[in-house]
């Protein structure tokens, strides 16, 4: 007979009301003039081109084109905005023709050496994208986006940055598509981006100060969300089912329901406000987040905590045994990334740490791409190629070593580059890698066996600087299934950078996996109990894991 996983649901239930989504709020009587310019002729003195960009005006509007090289072009005047009052940034522009897929954008906040500003803007393939720019590096803040709110080539898309409190809200030919914190200008010039060979056409920019909306306040009330599968009741329910387990509901608001997603993932829903998804578990504990969003802003959040309990080790039919998943067969491919040399908070042994770390695999058959003191991009790349090189073969077992400053934030963990400037808690989501990307990454490649391991719960060297209280190390993350996730030491401590050339845990992980014949769970029980002992029970390394065979690093 076959015994079914048993499933405890736990549930909460939050709600926040932010901002304002509805584009109509704002009319003409809530606006009073800043800048204007219909692009008549060029009374704004802006710029006029040189051999490789062309400026010119015609029937009202303002064509910029790029040619002849590989740069982008950009355009900018200073126009003074009380950054404490609430404003809206508004142009229309139409992508003519050139290059498709590259980002052509109204700018604002620049400095006067324009290194330092922000970008929103479109490609013509149908995607849009808000970009932060420091010292000439981009840092996307909403990455490529696709929408259905953009027009066609040769038709002009109406832009709309409007700063309300302390957000900014985006939308596209009048349909809202995303918000974010409102960062200070840089400076106090605006203009605009076109891509390398590229030519756009706009007809208009104003810029206005806003006065406060009416219809405001007339709903602040987050969407009501019922769950109606499982039936959840008060304190928790037990749910029979496999390694799966669906989720019905149904989402109303008064405003209408702007969009339901569970943990970042869009959920078709229909016209009534029914929704449905299949979330799929790894044994041990999982947690989802299923936010509720109307057409105003409002949002409604529940928290859920399922716990599902495997009751046999082994599934039993027709009396046969199913055998374990094979792991030891395959490649071995590893992603090393060891990051020190930080402009705040250096740390001395990540290095050292990614360097033996890199050296030991290798022993053990692993192909090893290692990256020091790596920059943003870099690691975004690198962790998508790894993605990408583990899809090739399901039998590859796939390994992701970390060392360097890692921050929880909001329950969500980020991993930081060398060149991360956080000056404030949201920056953490801008210039951090969000371990969820990692874990898409691993999702996508559906290979057999992941082995993650993380030794980044140092102190949080900005935790001075957040408005929130600081969390200290990392939070718990879920091992999605056939994965092991290692933290340095448990949820919420620390880990100390150690005295030695390298942090205590990595040390004591190499001496584990040189011992022959254990299994990978044997190998980190070893390395609890020797960095428990080393550090007098101050640090006590954690490990999640949903793995479904055994794996050796050295048989």
């Amino acid at each position: 007979m076959k015994n079914s996983p048993i499933f405890i649901l736990l549930l909460a239930i939050l709600s926040s009301a932010f901002g304002q989504t509805n584009y109509s709020d704002y009319t003409s009587a809530n606006k009073s003039p800043i800048f204007v310019d219909d692009f008549k002729n060029n009374a704004n003195n802006w710029w006029t081109g040189d051999q490789y960009r062309t400026c010119n005006y015609a029937n009202g509007q303002f064509y910029f084109s790029t040619h002849g090289n590989e740069e982008a072009g950009i355009t900018f005047r200073q126009i003074e905005i009380n950054q404490s009052k609430d404003f809206e940034i508004e142009t229309s522009i139409a992508y003519l023709d050139g290059t498709s897929d590259l980002l052509n954008a109204v700018l604002f906040g620049l400095d006067r050496t324009s290194v330092n500003h922000y970008k929103f803007g479109f490609s013509s393939t149908g995607y849009y994208q808000y970009v932060k720019i420091i010292n000439s590096e981009w840092y996307p803040v909403r990455d490529w986006m696709q929408t259905n709110s953009l027009k066609t080539v040769g038709d002009y898309n109406k832009l709309t940055i409007r700063k309300i409190q302390s957000n900014y809200y985006f939308f596209i030919n009048e349909v809202f598509v995303y918000n974010c914190d409102a960062d200070p200008f840089y400076g106090n010039w605006i203009g605009f981006h076109v891509a390398p060979k590229t030519s756009i056409a706009i007809d208009y920019i104003y810029i206005n100060y806003l006065k406060k909306s009416q219809t405001e306040v007339a709903d602040q009330d987050p969407p009501v969300v019922e769950i109606t599968s499982p039936q959840v009741t008060r304190g928790y329910k037990i749910v029979e089912s496999s390694d799966n387990i669906l989720i019905k509901g149904r989402a109303s608001d008064k405003s209408g329901i702007f969009e339901v997603t569970i943990n970042g993932v869009k959920i078709p829903v229909d016209a009534s406000g029914n929704f449905q998804y299949n979330l799929k578990l790894a044994i041990g504990d999982n947690s989802f987040t299923l936010r509720a969003s109307d057409t105003k802003g409002n949002m409604a959040t529940h928290l859920f905590e399922i716990l599902r309990k495997q009751v046999n080790d082994n599934v039993v039919n027709n009396n046969n045994i199913v055998d374990d998943v094979q792991v030891n067969t395959g490649k071995r491919e590893a992603l090393i990334i060891g990051n020190g040399n930080y402009g705040t908070a250096p740390l001395r042994n990540p290095v050292n740490d990614a360097n033996v770390m890199s050296s030991e695999l290798s022993k053990y058959g692993f192909s090893v791409e290692k990256y020091t003191d790596a920059k943003y991009q870099d690691m975004k790349r690198a962790i998508s190629n790894f993605g990408t090189k583990l899809s090739k073969d399901k039998s590859i077992v796939g390994l992701f070593y970390y060392a360097g400053h890692g921050i929880q934030m909001k329950g969500k963990n980020f991993l930081l580059p060398v060149d991360a400037i956080i000056e404030k808690e949201a920056d953490v989501e801008v210039y951090g890698i969000d371990i969820d990307g990692l874990l898409s990454n691993l999702e996508y490649a559906g290979n057999n066996l992941n082995i993650i391991i993380l030794d980044a719960c140092r102190n949080n060297p900005f935790a001075r600087s957040f408005r929130s209280a600081a969390s200290n190390g990392l939070a718990t993350v879920n091992a999605p299934i056939g994965t092991i996730i290692a933290f340095a030491t448990s949820p919420g401590s620390t880990a100390a950078d150690g005295d030695a050339n390298n942090g205590l845990y990595t040390q004591e992980l190499v001496k584990a996996m040189q011992s022959g014949g254990l299994k990978i769970e044997d190998v980190f029980k070893k390395v609890r109990s020797q960095v428990k002992q080393s550090s007098n029970g101050l640090q006590i390394p954690w490990e999640n894991s949903s793995l479904e065979g055994d794996f050796y690093f050295k048989p």
